[in-house]
């Protein structure tokens, strides 16, 4: 049955979340919602396109600029980067599959494999610096890939037959003839890709699903509250959903199973940091909320999971949308399944008993001294 859309404008809605904070189980229900789409990690792709990496990387420091974010929410998708469309997280999104299943058979490459074959990415990975304390951006910054990538896109660009003399004259910059190959390479791979992008886009009505979507989601992970200022000021109709879990939850999630030897001290390591940083997104998110009454949320996984029906009905109230049945059915079946995803799936047997699982992986005293020593997260309650 076609879904009929109505005339109001769309919900702008961004999430800013926490790696194995439950932020899957969250997104599939905007992926869900008939009148939805749902954009999944979009800094991937940003700090793709700013400095080359290859692929996903835990940046511990983030600027998100709105003007990357905005024509995902305004669905002016030729205005995005390349490398959007040719993300692995693209895949996920229910109203692109049409595009990617075009894309998958008609594209020689994938974005990583223009990085890759090239050698880019190899140029801009810290792995490369014998200083293993530079973080990937400050590394890539500090060899200027992002203004040899932007250069380079111009240049060839504008002139896809220029030679690699005219490439460097043109650049004005001190590079060796071997890099500056690199940089050329990886370009024409970008422009061939981008012409199957654009080829898919069109023939798949891409930009009309999207344009037809009444609302609109974007999931982002390890990006810091205090930085989504600059993007309420810029979208001031945008929603924003704090959402967290129990960081000792969180943090049992992360750690290496297999050392088990530091088991312990990599937990309690993890959950100190973790609740230093939620503690400092709850008061940013408090002082927004001041700046900007009804546009930020709160959300726990806990409460999402224990009572997932009423948690969304009282968030869906709050973004003036009725929650979707389709949307109810489907989290109920995900949550209780016939059997466990994977360990990056949403569907589970028992979703509840997943909530405090971590509790039975550590002794009582070590549970009561993690927890003494994080009162200022106020969820963290032994």
């Amino acid at each position: 049955m076609e879904v009929e859309y109505n005339d109001d404008p769309p919900v702008k809605l961004l999430i800013q979340a926490y790696m194995r904070g439950g932020s899957t189980l969250l997104g599939a229900v905007f992926n869900a919602d008939p009148e939805g789409i749902m954009w999944y990690e979009p800094l991937d792709q940003l700090y793709g396109s700013l400095f080359g990496f290859p692929g996903h990387k835990t940046y511990k420091q983030i600027v998100f600029t709105w003007n990357f974010i905005e024509p995902k929410f305004s669905c002016n998708v030729y205005n995005l980067p390349k490398e959007t469309f040719a993300s692995n997280f693209f895949k996920y999104s229910n109203n692109f599959k049409a595009f990617r299943s075009c894309f998958n058979t008609k594209s020689q490459f994938s974005f990583n494999e223009c990085k890759e074959r090239s050698g880019i990415a190899h140029y801009c990975d810290e792995k490369e610096s014998d200083d293993r304390s530079l973080r990937a951006v400050e590394y890539a910054d500090s060899r200027k890939c992002h203004i040899i990538l932007q250069k380079v896109a111009e240049i060839v660009g504008n002139n896809p037959s220029i030679n690699m003399k005219q490439l460097k004259d043109s650049l004005n910059m001190t590079l060796s003839d071997e890099t500056a190959m690199k940089f050329y390479v990886h370009e024409l791979c970008l422009q061939s890709m981008y012409n199957t992008i654009k080829d898919c886009l069109k023939s798949t009505g891409t930009e009309n699903a999207c344009n037809k979507s009444r609302l609109r989601t974007a999931k982002v992970l390890r990006l810091k509250m205090q930085f989504v200022e600059p993007v309420l000021r810029a979208i001031p109709e945008l929603y924003v959903i704090h959402y967290f879990r129990d960081p000792r939850a969180i943090a049992h999630s992360r750690i290496n199973k297999t050392e088990q030897n530091d088991l312990v001290r990599l937990w309690e390591g993890e959950t100190e940091f973790l609740c230093a940083k939620m503690y400092q997104d709850i008061l940013a998110a408090e002082s927004l909320t001041m700046q900007y009454p009804g546009h930020i949320h709160s959300l726990k996984y806990e409460d999402l999971v224990e009572d997932m029906e009423t948690s969304l009905g009282n968030l869906y109230e709050e973004l003036g949308r009725e929650l979707p049945r389709k949307v109810v059915n489907f989290l109920r079946s995900v949550m209780n399944a016939d059997n466990d995803g994977g360990r990056y799936a949403v569907k589970r047997k028992n979703a509840t008993s997943l909530i405090d699982n971590w509790r039975h992986e550590y002794r009582r005293d070590v549970v009561e001294t993690v927890s003494r020593r994080i009162p200022a997260s106020l969820f963290c309650s032994i």
